[in-house]
């Protein structure tokens, strides 16, 4: 028998961090929650408390009650397939796209622009103008047309892409596509957080809401990520809320920023330039937690409108990007993370404009670093991404 009583305090290797989507905002889903792995987490309740302006004669303050409570969180995690896409779609109070169904057909073809297919499966098989793809199945000769495409067109059985196949390839092999994207919207999801801290030991978090995210990555590390709530309340239970027992988190590796950085795309073409880091941050400025008389817990949430933003430090050999600042361009910023499997995430600003950059020797024998800031803005309506400013895509 093991010794009893050993531990002073709930040791952090032992939180179990799991959610569930609600179907009416502050309400447990009957569900099975789905844990989560992160790095850390600060899902906190504080009061705000008050007193009467009151004249005392006896030296102290009146006594004070507390007017409202507020409840929020904000987790770190490292990038992997099993962060959920589902968090990152409300993050942007998106809508994820129907994935896209199209697998191991002869019908593909490779042309100097795309690829169509005879069978007309495109439009049956959920590919849309401006899904970012994994392209896989092309054998032999033919293996350089494996790999990741962003679809421009679609029109019966012909997509264009960016890029364009490698190799002009008639039909044959068998080829799959994957893929599924979420743009920035107006949708609010919320959500049933769980933290457990020992097997009769949990905080609640009803009425989750989203209101941001983050994701960065430099040279040498690995891909991470933040996401922020804030919540209707906090509650303790002894009992897991969850219906039957929990799904574990997904067991896909963290991805690293060697194998794992795929191209970055400046408009149509790869980035001019060496990157060492990018850092993109999204927020819903001005999304609050909404009060009325009559109770200290929130009763609502008010939504409120996304900016996305960064910075990104790449090696200084030409004026090619401080031209685009001094032009203010705007164009599209786009790069993948995926793990060693092929799978991962795209994250893509429709209509970034770089901005202000930090050009300086900093110091005997050291590279010359650029670092610029990244602005978001929307995009055109006609444009594939639908006058949207923010896309993020997950492939399989």
């Amino acid at each position: 028998m093991p010794t009893t009583g050993v531990n002073a305090a709930v040791a952090t290797n032992d939180i179990l961090l799991a959610y569930a989507l609600e179907a009416a905002w502050g309400v447990k889903p009957a569900v099975a929650f789905n844990q989560m792995r992160i790095e850390s987490e600060n899902f906190t309740s504080s009061k705000t408390r008050a007193r009467p302006g009151e004249i005392n004669p006896t030296g102290q303050a009146s006594g004070a009650v507390t007017t409202k409570v507020e409840a929020k969180g904000d987790l770190k995690f490292s990038l992997s397939t099993a962060t959920p896409f589902d968090l990152f779609c409300a993050s942007i109070m998106g809508v994820a796209d129907t994935a896209v169904n199209f697998a191991a057909k002869v019908t593909v073809a490779a042309t100097a622009s795309g690829f169509t297919d005879s069978g007309s499966g495109f439009v049956t098989g959920n590919v849309h103008a401006g899904d970012w793809i994994r392209v896989t199945g092309w054998l032999a000769g033919n293996a350089a047309n494996n790999g990741y495409y962003q679809v421009l067109t679609v029109v019966a059985g012909t997509i264009t892409t960016l890029p364009a196949p490698p190799v002009v390839a008639a039909a044959g092999n068998s080829v799959t596509f994957t893929g599924q994207k979420c743009v920035n919207g107006t949708n609010i999801n919320s959500f049933w957080f769980q933290k457990q801290l020992a097997s009769n030991m949990f905080f609640a978090y009803p009425g989750s809401v989203c209101t941001g995210g983050g994701i960065s990555a430099s040279l040498g590390g690995f891909f991470s990520g933040d996401l922020s709530f804030l919540c209707k309340d906090q509650v303790k239970a002894i009992v897991d809320g969850s219906t039957g027992a929990q799904i574990a988190a997904g067991t896909g590796t963290v991805i690293d920023t060697v194998n794992g950085f795929g191209t970055i795309y400046r408009g149509a073409a790869p980035l001019d330039g060496i990157l060492q880091k990018i850092d993109l941050k999204w927020q819903q400025q001005g999304a609050r937690q909404q009060y009325g008389m009559g109770s200290t817990a929130a009763a609502g949430f008010g939504k409120g409108l996304l900016e996305v933003s960064g910075t990104m430090e790449v090696y200084f050999k030409t004026f090619a990007l401080y031209d685009e600042f001094i032009a203010e361009t705007g164009a599209m910023i786009s790069f993948r993370a995926t793990d060693l499997t092929g799978a991962g995430y795209i994250f893509t600003m429709g209509n970034a404009t770089i901005m202000n950059p930090t050009i300086v020797a900093g110091g005997p024998n050291q590279d010359v670093m650029a670092t610029f800031q990244i602005e978001a803005n929307p995009t055109s309506a006609a444009s594939i991404f639908g006058g949207q400013s923010f896309q993020i895509d997950k492939v399989t």
